[in-house]
């Protein structure tokens, strides 16, 4: 996985994490806060 990531361009590292914290955000709006919105109505 590092080699991986060591082989791709600046640019390429900046979408990778942005990818990331968008997936990251919707898996916590998932998991955690959508549950605990609808347990609450």
């Amino acid at each position: 996985m590092k080699d991986w990531w060591e082989t791709l361009q600046s640019r390429e590292r900046y979408m990778v994490l942005i990818a990331t914290v968008l997936v990251s955000l919707a898996i916590l709006y998932l998991a955690i806060w959508s549950p605990i919105a609808s347990s609450r109505d």
